[in-house]
């Protein structure tokens, strides 16, 4: 019996059979719509592993027709370093570069599908060109400086490491160039014509240079590394040559700038074993050559290894005091000049040494600026004076808040300081409107468009803006108008002429006048006497600070006044020298075996307006100091017991007259005696026997210096 085997288009079994398979190509082709839509690359390979399938965006991605692209391996269209990973499908999540129908080399990630053996089978492509890019860019501007385009200080100390890991023989030399006044220079030139002259100065250094490898390490500071210096000779020449190449005039529109730079090198011979001691001693060499003016080269040698080494433990020593908490702040009263109400203060810092003394600002804060640490102890000074701030105000709420002025320094005047403050406030929960940030006015003249967005974003915050040393820089009303400001603080150098130099007399009058036009707040500082007093009142200027009120003061002063204030339900008042007695701005305290001298320099002193203490030995000064506080001291060199080096490091040492003046006499023209002295800590010496009008004069500007560096 045959049997029909042939397949009925009516039966139920065949009919739900095509449904399926026509259902299995309806999805597939929806599928494959769908894959063809995609902006990422979609491929399979058959077994000879040549490219089977492609979706449109191939076409769109690399130039490449889909035509003539099937039929052909990946590996014929990727960058031959990248082949090799590719083949193995150990690409993981590197990009791999692939070549545009162009030339253009275009970036992608691969993700694979791979069969049991690991062979390539199927994958997408996705384009990350502009991701890789964004990163090369990021990774470039970390080792390089963003201005110039040169290697930065981590940069070249790397390639410095390496040169020194594998030379063979002697190195070559590394030169550090520091501009001659290149500050002064960039305020009058203004700052997108500075920045022009840096451009340029890296150009012409790299020209010099071109077996070497050249760095911008800060500001108007280079360093240079020539393989081929194998010699002091060879260094000296090579910086002759660099001192030319600056001379030669850069034009800049009217102006023809020609330039001078102190540099410093050092040798890398067979002593030189680490990069940054290199760099350290080339940078020590420039210090000690722009000390013996301008335009001058100097190399390294081995005594000056000891200033090196100095220089690495004070960095150390400087983060050793902020972690160990050894700074300090303390407080001067900015005072309303009409009734003495006391309105603010302004937080100044203070490092007290674990072993005794205090270093003075001006001796740290520039190394601090140098070294970037100035930024993490600027952050600490600003939580610090928030958190006194926020004290007062709980120890005494039916007070109105003070003012608290804080110091920015040019390292921190960045977009991170807007996150600095906004921590800073959350923290102490300080109401920002009481809080003044003030910034010196060359800081925000560098880049006045950058300034504008920085000062904006603290604007946001609520705090206000003081431009301080206001008059010492290079601004225009125009400039002013654009910076979102809430006060200027005229420099204390306008306010030491008033009443005696006209023209520093017309330069406050402006600039009060200015201010009050543009609705700003004016603040003078540095008022030492009625007279100045009495002129800035006339000139209508409103606020004060100065030794006419008092010198930087601890916390408790500031919490005497406003509990005085509390238990009289009066404003805080501070009146000024003369007044009463809250200041001793003028106490000398003269230390001399022989009783004539005391007398003439007693006389010479209290015709000034000084008040005099006397003291025949050192024990009996140190001892008057303790109790008096001197703000000068007139000491003798040649006394029996004590010496006055010995009583002059004491006073050092001890906290409650670290901050003093001290000038010191002698009767003997010995140089060895001078180095003594100022190595003893003096801020003047003077020979016997002077004139009284020498000797007063000398008195006032001893003072002036040492009140400027304590600010």
């Amino acid at each position: 019996m045959e049997t029909d085997t042939a397949v009925r288009p009516d039966d139920p079994g065949t009919q739900v059979q095509q449904r399926l398979v026509r259902a299995v190509q309806a999805a597939e082709q929806q599928a494959r719509r769908r894959v063809e839509c995609l902006h990422e690359v979609v491929f399979e390979v058959g077994p000879d592993r040549c490219i089977a399938f492609l979706n449109p965006a191939w076409s769109e991605l690399l130039g490449w027709s889909v035509a003539e692209s099937l039929g052909r391996r990946l590996t014929d269209f990727c960058l031959e370093d990248d082949v090799e990973a590719l083949r193995l499908g150990s690409v993981g999540d590197r990009p791999l570069r692939f070549r545009h129908r162009s030339g253009e080399l275009r970036w992608l990630q691969l993700r694979i599908g791979a069969d049991d053996g690991g062979s390539l089978l199927a994958g997408a492509l996705l384009d990350v060109t502009d991701r890789v890019r964004v990163e090369d860019r990021l990774a470039h501007l970390r080792r390089h400086d963003a201005l110039t385009g040169l290697a930065n200080r981590d940069a070249f100390l790397e390639h410095l490491s390496a040169v020194l890991t594998g030379r063979r023989g002697g190195a070559g030399s590394v030169l550090v160039v520091d501009l001659d006044d290149f500050g002064s220079r960039n305020v009058q030139l203004g700052p997108q014509r500075g920045d022009r002259v840096l451009c340029e100065v890296a150009g012409r250094l790299e020209r010099l240079a071109p077996t070497g490898r050249v760095a911008r390490l800060a500001g108007d500071s280079f360093a240079l590394l020539d393989e081929q210096a194998c010699d002091g000779q060879a260094a000296a020449d090579l910086a002759a040559r660099i001192a030319g190449a600056l001379l030669a005039p850069l034009r800049l529109e009217d102006d023809a700038v020609a330039l001078t730079a102190s540099i410093g090198a050092v040798v890398l011979d067979d002593s030189v074993q680490a990069a940054d001691a290199a760099l350290a001693e080339a940078e020590a060499a420039q210090r000690r050559a722009s000390r013996q003016g301008v335009g001058r080269f100097l190399l390294f040698a081995p005594h000056m290894r000891a200033e090196s080494q100095a220089r690495v433990e004070y960095e150390d020593a400087l983060q050793r005091a902020l972690d160990e908490q050894q700074f300090r702040l303390v407080y001067q009263p900015k005072v309303s000049l009409q009734d003495h109400r006391l309105i603010g203060v302004e937080a100044l810092l203070r490092w007290d040494l674990p072993a005794g003394g205090v270093v003075p600002p001006a001796e740290f804060v520039s190394v601090a600026e140098q070294t970037g640490l100035i930024v993490p102890i600027g952050a600490w000074v600003l939580q610090e004076a928030l958190r006194q701030a926020a004290q007062w105000q709980a120890a005494f709420p039916g007070q109105p808040p003070l003012e608290m002025s804080v110091n920015v320094s040019a390292r921190q005047f960045d977009r991170s300081l807007a996150e600095t403050v906004r921590t800073a406030l959350h923290a102490q929960g300080v109401d920002p409107a009481t809080v003044w940030l003030e910034v010196t006015e060359s800081v925000v003249m560098v880049d006045v468009d950058a300034a504008v967005d920085v000062l904006r974003s603290l604007k946001v915050l609520g705090v206000n803006i003081t431009v301080d040393d206001f008059g010492t820089g290079y601004s225009s009303l125009a400039y002013l108008r654009r910076l979102p400001l809430d006060g200027l603080k005229i420099d204390r150098s306008f306010v030491d002429g008033l009443g005696r130099d006209s023209g520093d007399t017309a330069i406050v009058a402006a600039v009060v006048g200015m201010a009050h036009a543009l609705e700003l707040s004016v603040v003078a500082e540095g008022i030492e006497t009625s007279e100045q007093l009495s002129a800035l009142r006339n000139l209508g200027c409103e606020t004060g600070q100065g030794y006419y009120y008092a010198r930087p003061q601890p916390p408790e002063f500031v919490a005497e006044l406003l509990g005085t204030a509390a238990r009289t339900g009066a404003p805080p008042t501070l009146l000024p020298a003369g007044a009463a007695a809250v200041s001793r701005a003028d106490v000398v305290l003269v230390v001399d075996d022989t009783a004539d001298i005391r007398q003439l320099v007693r006389m010479s002193l209290t015709t000034g307006g000084f008040e005099v203490y006397e003291a025949a030995d050192g024990s009996a000064a140190l001892e008057i100091a303790r109790r008096v506080r001197p703000d000068c001291v007139v000491l003798d060199v040649h006394m029996p017991q004590l010496s006055g080096f010995q009583v002059c490091r004491a006073l050092r040492d001890d906290p409650a007259t670290a901050d003093c003046t001290i000038l010191m006499l002698t009767g003997t023209d010995r140089s060895s005696d001078k180095i003594e002295a100022f190595s003893a800590g003096a801020d003047d010496y003077l020979l016997k026997p002077f004139a009284p009008r020498d000797l007063l004069a000398r008195t006032r500007n001893a003072l002036r210096r040492r009140r400027e560096v304590q600010r």
